[in-house]
C-alpha cells in the first residue's frame, strides 16, 4: 500500500504539497488542524503563519497571523511522531514548529537587512538566494554543497531544540535547514514544493522523494530494481516513465546480479504480502517453482530453464498500482 502522508497545512494551501507527495508515490492526507490521533505513516508540517510566542516562553515582539489551534495540533503531532518513530518533514513554518517542539526558540522578526533577503517582496513575490549545505546530510546528499532556494519568511530559528543540528545556512548564518541526530526528522526554511527545476534551479521534488522513501513500510525489492539486461524494451519504458512522471524506483540492467535463489525468495515474499499479480502468460509456469533441479555442488538451484523467474523478476509488476499507470487510472 502507499505510504499515508499527513499534511498539516494552512486553510489557503494551494495543493502543491499534495501533488508532490503523490508524485513521490504517497497518499496525501491533507488537513488544517488534523486529528492528532489519525492513522498515517509520515508527517509534513507545511508553511503558514507564525506560532504563538508563548509556546517558547516569549512575549509577542513581531509575530503575526497566529493560529493557536494549529499550533496545539502540530505540537501534539510532533510529540506523537517522536514517540512512535514516524518521519517528519518540516517546511518553512514547519521548520520552526519542529524546533520549538523540541525546546528551541526563534527570531520573531529578522532585522531589515535580512528581511531584504528572506521576506517576500512588497508585491508579494518570493525572493531567491544561495545557501551552503553541509555534507553527509539529507540536503548535501541530494544537492551537493550549495543551492539556490526561494524565500518568503520573516522569522528564523535561533536556539536549536534538543537533538537538532543545522545542515544549511545563508551567507549571514541564518539556519536554512536542520535534521535530528537520531530521529527521522528533516526541516527546511524554504518551499521545495514550489521548486520545479524548470528554470534551471534545483528540483525540490527530490526532497519529497527522499522523505517518502523514509516512510515506506514494505517496498519489495527496495528501490533498486534489476531487470534482465536482455529485455531492453522493458527497461527503456520504465526509465521513460520515471523521467516523465517520476517514481522512487531505480531501474538497472541486471547482468545476473540477483541470484536465482534471490528471485525465488522475492516471489515468495510478494505472495506472502498478498500483493502478487500474475500475468496471464505466466500462469502455466507457476508449478515450475516446485520443480527446480539443484546443483550438486552448490546450495542453490541450477540457473537453467528459469523462464518463470525471468518472466516474474520485475519488481514493478506486483507494485504497478503503487507506481501508477495511465491505463489503470482510466478504468
Amino acid at each position: 500500500m502507499k505510504p499515508r502522508i499527513l499534511i498539516s497545512r494552512s486553510p489557503e494551501s494551494r495543493g502543491l504539497y499534495e501533488a508532490a507527495v503523490e508524485k513521490a508515490g504517497g497518499e496525501p492526507l491533507s488537513f488544517h488542524c488534523p486529528d492528532p490521533e489519525m492513522d498515517f505513516d509520515g508527517l509534513i508540517l507545511a508553511g503558514g503563519g507564525d506560532m504563538d510566542p508563548s509556546e517558547f516562553s516569549e512575549k509577542n515582539i513581531g509575530s503575526f497571523d497566529i493560529d493557536i489551534p494549529r499550533d496545539k495540533v502540530e505540537l501534539a503531532l510532533v510529540s506523537r511522531c517522536i514517540n512512535e518513530g514516524k518521519p517528519i518533514l518540516g517546511i518553512c513554518r514547519g521548520h520552526q514548529v519542529v524546533n520549538i517542539a523540541l525546546g528551541g526558540s526563534i527570531y520573531q522578526d529578522l532585522n531589515p537587512n535580512l528581511l531584504a533577503i528572506h521576506a517576500q517582496t512588497p508585491e508579494g513575490e518570493n525572493r531567491t538566494h544561495p545557501i551552503r549545505l553541509s555534507i553527509m546530510t539529507m540536503l548535501g546528499d541530494l544537492y551537493g554543497t550549495e543551492m539556490t532556494v526561494n524565500s518568503s519568511h520573516h522569522q528564523a530559528n535561533f536556539k536549536l531544540g534538543q537533538g537538532l543540528y543545522g545542515t544549511a545556512w545563508d551567507a549571514y548564518g541564518v539556519i536554512e535547514a536542520m535534521q535530528h541526530g537520531s530521529l527521522p526528522i528533516w526541516t527546511v526554511q524554504f518551499h521545495p514544493e514550489q521548486m520545479t527545476g524548470a528554470d534551471g534551479g534545483p528540483d525540490g521534488q527530490k526532497i519529497f522523494d527522499f522523505f517518502l522513501e523514509q516512510c515506506r513500510k514494505e517496498w519489495g525489492f527496495a528501490k533498486d530494481v534489476y531487470i534482465d539486461n536482455a529485455d531492453q524494451a522493458t527497461i527503456t519504458e520504465l526509465r521513460k516513465y520515471k523521467r516523465l512522471k517520476g517514481c522512487l524506483y531505480n531501474f538497472y540492467d541486471s547482468y545476473k546480479r540477483p541470484e536465482i535463489l534471490d528471485r525465488i525468495n522475492l516471489q515468495l515474499g510478494w505472495i506472502q504480502q498478498g500483493c502478487y499479480l500474475v500475468v496471464d502468460t505466466c500462469v502455466e509456469h507457476l508449478s515450475e517453482l516446485d520443480r527446480y533441479s539443484w546443483d550438486d555442488e552448490k546450495d542453490k538451484p541450477e540457473d537453467r530453464n528459469d523462464h518463470t523467474i525471468n518472466a516474474n523478476q520485475y519488481a514493478w509488476i506486483p507494485y504497478r498500482n503503487l507506481i501508477g499507470f495511465e491505463e489503470d487510472e482510466k478504468k
